[in-house]
């Protein structure tokens, strides 16, 4: 009796700051099946208020079955970026494995010496010595120092090819290392924002675990709805608070949380009265 009597009920959508419908049940979920409505947009019968279709239990079925698909997704994206850095590490290391020089090849050369001319044996000592030395040579002396030349002027240039190659394999690694982590970190910034979106702030809070201290400092001003589990966890205290109020780029939204915060804090020290004032300026702003 109650199944026949909510699937006859009409329902009213707003979307986009538009109303929409009637609807029946059935084409609602149909619309939020077919993501042609979100379950952050708010929903209400005739006998209720609006409300957030995910915060409504009549239809807690299609939002959990949204939820898992898109920790599905999560997961499968994680899952491709793990394989994508794997790849790219054992490329570069079959570049570095490479052997960068190129074997030299040096033809050998026959020397060919002149015969010993003896003078006249009755000639004095210093005569003889002359005539040796002006008889003992190599005909291609030039040549074998040409090839030498050329072979230096080789194992030079390829060592400072090898030199290039390998410091530029070296810093693009570097460079490909530092743009994965940099991708992961803005991956994780848009989890955050989703899960917040849909409610799951123990799924924000983890993620928000994972990223480095200045990125976090960067996602506190976002976070401010849920301040309190973040300071429980210990990821935010209330130095960031302190820094976050000099800060100029805060939205009015921000600024009314963030006394909002200040409130909660001074009513846990029974500071009613600083807490009176708080409160005073989050409704001015």
């Amino acid at each position: 009796m109650y199944l026949e009597k909510n699937l006859e009920k009409k329902w009213l959508l707003k979307s986009e700051n538009r109303i929409l419908g009637p609807y029946n049940f059935d084409q609602v979920i149909d619309l939020i099946r077919k993501k042609q409505i979100s379950i952050i947009d708010e929903i209400r019968d005739p006998e209720t208020r609006w409300l957030y279709i995910r915060e409504n239990p009549q239809f807690k079925v299609v939002v959990d079955e949204m939820r898992s698909e898109i920790d599905a997704r999560t997961e499968g994206t994680k899952t491709f970026q793990s394989s994508a850095s794997k790849s790219l590490e054992e490329i570069q290391k079959t570049k570095t494995d490479v052997n960068q020089f190129t074997d030299i090849e040096i033809e050998p050369t026959d020397i060919t010496a002149t015969s010993e001319v003896l003078l006249n044996p009755i000639t004095t000592s210093t005569q003889k010595s002359t005539e040796k030395a002006k008889v003992y040579g190599v005909y291609n002396d030039t040549a074998v120092e040409k090839k030498l030349t050329l072979f230096s002027s080789r194992i030079l240039i390829g060592t400072v090819l090898s030199t290039v190659i390998i410091l530029s394999s070296f810093f693009g690694y570097i460079y490909y290392q530092k743009r994965n982590v940099q991708r992961q970190e803005e991956e994780w910034a848009l989890q955050i924002k989703k899960y917040k979106y849909l409610g799951l702030y123990q799924k924000a809070v983890d993620v928000f675990s994972k990223l480095p201290a200045v990125n976090q400092k960067k996602m506190i001003p976002d976070l401010l709805e849920i301040y309190p589990l973040l300071e429980t966890t210990g990821l935010v205290n209330q130095d960031d608070l302190k820094a976050l109020k000099t800060e100029s780029g805060l939205s009015q939204e921000q600024r009314a949380n963030l006394e909002i915060i200040n409130f909660w804090i001074s009513m846990q020290q029974q500071n009613y009265g600083q807490a009176q004032e708080f409160l005073i300026k989050a409704t001015a702003v």
